[in-house]
C-alpha cells in the first residue's frame, strides 16, 4: 500500500522520536491500508502500484468492509501503543486519530467538487498535510508530551508539497493511474492552473499521444507555478520548524522532468 516512509506509522514513530529521542516501533499501517482502499473506490481507480485495486479484484462490498475493518483495527492498535501513556495523553492520541479520520472524510467530499486553488489547499491540508501532522501529534502524545504547534504547522506544509508533487506525477505512467485526475475531471492543482483546451487534451490522451498531452497540459507556466507553490511551502517549513524538512519530497522534478 503506502510506502513506509509515507505512512502514518512512520510519522507516529518520528513524533515519538522527536519527543523521546528514540523511534517507536508500531504497526499503524492498517490505517493507511483502509484509507487507500476507500480512496481507490471513490476515485474508481483500476490499478495501484501495478496491481488491481481491491474493489476491482475482490468486488465493491468486500473492499468497503476490508477498508472499514482496517481503520477500526488501527484504533485498537493505537490503544495498545498507549499502554505506558497516562490517561490524559491516551485520550488525546485517540481523539487525534478520530479527528484525522474526520478530516479525511471531509477532504474526500471536497475533492469531488474543487473549484479554486483555495479549496484545493484546504482539501490537501485536511488529507495529506494532516497525514504527517496528526501522526507527529500522536507520537508526542504516546510519549506523554505536547507537540509544538509550529512543528505541526510545518508538517502540514511538507504534506502539501507531497500532494502537489503527487498530483504532478499523476501525468506519468509510473503513477498508479496515469492522467487519472484529468480524465476523471478532478480539479487538482495542475488542472486548476491549466488554461488550455481540455477537449483537445483529452483527445491526445485517448489517441495515446501521452508525451504530447503532458507537454500541452504541463506547460512551462504551469510547471513553474506548481514549483513556486512548493517553494513557498518549503520556506514556511524553514521559518516554522526545520525538522519537518525531512518529510519534504523532491519537488525539483516538477521543472526538471
Amino acid at each position: 500500500m503506502q510506502p513506509t516512509i509515507k505512512s502514518l506509522e512512520h510519522y507516529i514513530s518520528k513524533g515519538y522520536e522527536y519527543a523521546m529521542g528514540i523511534p517507536l516501533t508500531n504497526n499503524m499501517k492498517e490505517f493507511d491500508k483502509g484509507i487507500i482502499i476507500i480512496d481507490d473506490i471513490l476515485d474508481n481507480s483500476n490499478y495501484r502500484n501495478g496491481n488491481k485495486t481491491l474493489h476491482q479484484a475482490k468486488g465493491l462490498n468486500s473492499a468497503i468492509l476490508t477498508g472499514i475493518a482496517a481503520i477500526l483495527n488501527a484504533q485498537e492498535t493505537l490503544y495498545k501503543l498507549c499502554q505506558n501513556t497516562d490517561f490524559m495523553h491516551t485520550i488525546k492520541a485517540q481523539q487525534t486519530l478520530l479527528s484525522f479520520t474526520q478530516d479525511i472524510i471531509q477532504g474526500e467530499l471536497m475533492d469531488q467538487n474543487i473549484k479554486s486553488v483555495e479549496e484545493y489547499f484546504t482539501m490537501i491540508t485536511l488529507f495529506t498535510g494532516n497525514h504527517i501532522a496528526k501522526g507527529i501529534e500522536m507520537g508526542h502524545y504516546i510519549a506523554n508530551k505536547t507537540p509544538p504547534t509550529d512543528l505541526l504547522k510545518a508538517c502540514q506544509c511538507a504534506g502539501r508539497i507531497r500532494q502537489i508533487v503527487d498530483d504532478f506525477e499523476d501525468y506519468y505512467e509510473e503513477h498508479h493511474e496515469p492522467f487519472g485526475d484529468f480524465l476523471q475531471r478532478k480539479n487538482r492543482l495542475p488542472e486548476l492552473l491549466f488554461k488550455g483546451n481540455k477537449t483537445y487534451a483529452k483527445e491526445l490522451i485517448n489517441n495515446e499521444k501521452y508525451e504530447e498531452a503532458r507537454n500541452y497540459i504541463l506547460k512551462f507556466e504551469v510547471r513553474h507555478n506548481l514549483y513556486d507553490y512548493c517553494l513557498n511551502e518549503h520556506k514556511k517549513v524553514k521559518e516554522l520548524d526545520s525538522r519537518a524538512e525531512e518529510f519534504i519530497v523532491n519537488y525539483e522534478k516538477i521543472i526538471q522532468t
